[in-house]
């Protein structure tokens, strides 16, 4: 891992191919094999190691070669790429207390249970922990009808009371749009026979019609783009 370091430090964002030509070791043939295998598969060392320190924050995956639609890749290190960034060391308890201020700055007022949903790998208890670590920035409101308490920035208080604006707006919102994939329970904005419309078979978000805060429709490029299509899932106002 120092040699890799080494390499990245001296030359600059590199590829797992480049690493390997610098580093012959990388290039060594690994086999391993599962339970229930019956011959170990192979597999280059680099393929492996560099995956691997990209998930411990030590490499970061930079400008790929070639074009955005490259798959291949450039390696480099955090503190190349973002030398501006903070790299102050945070308890696990800490950092997961950004981590929500930061998701609940963007889409408060959430749940715990949307916050599970998003952290994905966070326990209950780890969140209710973090959240009483930076309770003193955050409000515990009521959404409607919706069950529970729900937790908002207190500077957003008042925006959030505020009347609503009488200005209409329509959204046209991208696949895997944030807003879709931010909640454990969407019926804020999307009534529930409309789901299984606006989500794949992975659950992910297609590209969705917003009117006035409510999912109402998909739409779609056609013709090469030069054509945008809407389907409605009921009758809106013509304006």
């Amino acid at each position: 891992i120092p040699r890799v370091l080494e390499v990245v430090n001296t030359r600059g964002a590199c590829t797992v191919e480049e690493l390997c030509a610098w580093l012959p070791v990388l290039d060594r043939q690994i086999s391993s094999s599962l339970d229930g295998q019956t011959a170990p598969s192979k597999f280059r060392l680099g393929t492996r190691l560099i995956p691997a320190l990209c998930a411990q924050g030590v490499l970061i995956p930079a400008q790929p070669r070639g074009s955005w639609r490259s798959e291949r890749d450039t390696y480099t290190t955090l503190s190349e790429w973002l030398p501006g960034l903070d790299l102050e060391p945070l308890t696990p308890r800490e950092a997961l207390g950004r981590v929500l201020h930061d998701y609940i700055t963007a889409y408060g007022p959430v749940t715990i249970g949307d916050m599970i949903h998003w952290l994905r790998s966070a326990r209950r208890q780890q969140v209710v922990s973090a959240l009483m670590a930076i309770e003193s920035s955050l409000a515990r409101v009521e959404m409607g009808e919706r069950r529970g308490e729900a937790w908002v920035l207190r500077s957003d208080l008042d925006r959030l009371h505020a009347s609503p604006p009488d200005e209409r707006y329509v959204r046209l919102l991208p696949e895997m749009d944030g807003a879709l994939m931010a909640y454990s329970d969407t019926s804020r904005f999307l009534q529930e026979e409309h789901r299984d419309r606006v989500h794949n078979w992975v659950g992910d978000a297609l590209s969705t019609v917003m009117v006035d805060g409510r999912i109402v429709g998909l739409w779609w490029s056609h013709n090469k783009g030069s054509r945008i299509v809407v389907r409605f899932f009921e009758r809106v106002d013509p304006e």
